[in-house]
């Protein structure tokens, strides 16, 4: 829980989405070594350092702890939402920084074709096209229950 507080002063200071980028997280993963039995084949993949650290980051900005993350967590419905190309790594629990960086690019893409801009755009746009998905997932559970 230690490094969490920690990640979480870091990154309350942070000044622009910059800082925040893909090539700040490979020094921060753990040692595959270190937690080899409960990891993917011993492989720390980053997809899943993207996402425990930015859904960490997005729960204290809905905590209304005066913070909003430069990023997103991508998810399965995120990262379909981005529409990537079919050779990119749509699954966030084997993606690596190349992918993240990728998924990154097409969101702000996304996220600005929305009318979403400035340094919080990312976060704005997920947090819009989660509610999205989860309304066109309840639709559809709805008429498929009959």
């Amino acid at each position: 829980m230690v490094e969490w507080i920690c990640l979480h002063l870091i990154y309350s200071h942070l000044a622009s989405a910059q800082t925040h980028s893909s090539r700040s997280f490979p020094r921060s993963m753990p040692s595959s070594k270190d937690y080899a039995e409960v990891l993917n084949d011993e492989e720390f993949l980053f997809g899943v350092a993207q996402k425990a650290v930015n859904i960490y980051l997005k729960y204290l900005w809905c905590a209304n702890l005066d913070f909003r993350p430069p990023h997103c967590p991508f998810d399965y419905g995120i990262i379909e939402a981005v529409n990537l190309n079919s050779g990119s790594e749509h699954r966030w629990t084997f993606a690596h920084v190349e992918d993240y960086r990728e998924w990154v690019r097409l969101a702000e893409v996304a996220a600005e074709a929305k009318g979403f801009k400035g340094l919080r755009a990312l976060s704005e746009w997920e947090l819009w096209k989660w509610a999205e998905i989860q309304a066109e997932e309840q639709k559809r559970l709805k008429k498929s229950a009959g």
